[in-house]
């Protein structure tokens, strides 16, 4: 994978989300290979758990509501699981975790959105970011990678 042709979103900035219900994204994959989405859970709610966690897809920026198979948390089986194991839904119980989804875009529809759900709308310390790569274009400026700035070091000499 060339890290060089890649592009960041922020789905969710980092803090308390007071919402039960909300949608980050969608993210334009049009050019790119692959999506990463890397969801970080640092402090749920006393109680609260997630009743949805999952990746969206649709042909246009307001239809990405079609659910990926795969990519649902609570019932697709994640990397190193045995085949039907099933996944974790988030809860007080895997604070400070991350949950990550890594979709080939190749067949997948243009739009993709992260969907969580709680089970409450008590403040819930969440954020959640997503990486396309394998783009067709190298981005040149700061803007062009999703970023504020971009810092870029050589290849030391030996």
């Amino acid at each position: 994978m060339n890290a060089a042709n890649a592009k960041w979103f922020q789905l969710f900035a980092p803090g308390l989300q007071a919402a039960s219900s909300q949608a980050g994204g969608p993210v334009d994959t049009a050019g790119f290979g692959f999506l990463e989405v890397v969801f970080e859970q640092a402090a749920f709610a006393a109680g609260v758990t997630a009743t949805a966690l999952k990746l969206d897809e649709g042909d246009s920026s307001t239809t990405a509501t079609t659910d990926i198979t795969g990519a649902i948390a609570g019932t697709s089986t994640p990397l190193g699981a045995a085949v039907g194991a099933g996944s974790n839904l988030p809860s007080t119980s895997t604070n400070s975790t991350l949950q990550v989804f890594n979709i080939d875009l190749k067949g997948r529809k243009r739009w993709i959105s992260l969907v969580l759900t709680a089970s409450s709308s008590t403040s819930d310390n969440i954020s959640a970011i997503a990486r396309l790569s394998r783009g067709d274009l190298a981005p040149n400026t700061a803007g062009e990678y999703g970023a504020n700035q971009v810092f870029s070091v050589p290849q030391v000499s030996t």
